[in-house]
């Protein structure tokens, strides 16, 4: 079965297809390499499905229309992939949204309403994939504690009132759950870990993150330091990694055994936090 394309409707814009797994990387590439030296505005709203290859694809032509002095935007991502992106450590603010730009908040009835449906489609597509993958609530709870830091910063929007309240009643849950963590008296270590896949996932569920955030509180940040030039990456080799700090009470045997299931081989670098 052949992979869709990514499809350009018109002169600097390009429709990303439902499903960017690691077979649809190298046809994007094409298509962004074709529109290199214009202005290119990326809709991402159909996309359901989406691989760290895709991911890196998209991140090396970032750099090279930043380089060459255009601008390349990514617009509507879809739930799904903003639920990827998180999963993956690289958020769609951080990653695709131009720094220094101000977050717009919803302003009428009509954009509450569309802001509530993405949520209630994130959550959906949150428990597919938990249905599907084993992942546990762990990580959600995780992804949704970063967020609501990023509120108290002014790093995230303001959202809806709908979705205010929404985030007032997880925030109980969250620092109930933080109660109990504390009150049980369990010794917990800080780990230090450096993960570089040596023949990256199909999709993101091929990495081990979900496993770690089982055991403990993960923080996550994306390693894209050895991306090369757009011009000569090669979409069939994986270049990305990972660091991580892990809170956590158990041993660094358990650890490892959360990478056991990580395809490809992989190196990893671990060690407690001194």
């Amino acid at each position: 079965m052949r992979a869709s394309s990514p499809a350009v409707s018109r002169a600097g814009r390009l429709e990303l297809p439902p499903a960017l797994d690691r077979a649809a990387s190298a046809p994007l590439l094409l298509q962004i390499l074709g529109a290199r030296g214009e202005d290119l505005k990326v809709d991402a709203s159909a996309v359901r499905r989406f691989s760290p290859y895709a991911l890196q694809v998209l991140l090396a032509a970032r750099i090279a229309w930043l380089v060459d002095g255009r601008t390349l935007r990514v617009e509507q991502p879809s739930p799904e992939l903003l639920l990827n992106l998180a999963l993956m450590g690289a958020p769609f603010e951080a990653t695709f949204e131009d720094e220094g730009a101000e977050p717009e908040a919803p302003d009428s009835d009509e954009d509450n309403a569309v802001t509530l449906e993405m949520l209630v489609r994130a959550i959906e597509a949150l428990r597919a994939q938990a249905d599907e993958r084993g992942a546990e609530l762990s990580a959600a709870i995780g992804n949704a504690e970063r967020y609501l830091e990023d509120l108290r910063q002014g790093r995230a929007p303001v959202p809806p009132p709908g979705v205010t309240e929404l985030l007032l009643s997880a925030q109980e849950l969250f620092e109930a759950v933080g109660s109990i963590r504390g009150a049980t008296g369990i010794m917990q270590t800080a780990w230090l870990l450096h993960f570089r896949p040596l023949n990256g996932p199909s999709e993101q569920a091929g990495l081990p993150f979900l496993n770690l955030s089982r055991l403990g509180e993960l923080e996550l940040k994306l390693d894209a330091n050895a991306l090369p030039p757009l011009a000569s990456l090669d979409p069939a080799r994986f270049y990305l990694a990972w660091s991580m700090t892990l809170q956590t009470s158990v041993d660094e045997a358990a650890i490892r055994r959360a990478f056991q299931g990580a395809a490809g081989g992989y190196l990893l670098d671990l060690r407690a936090a001194t």
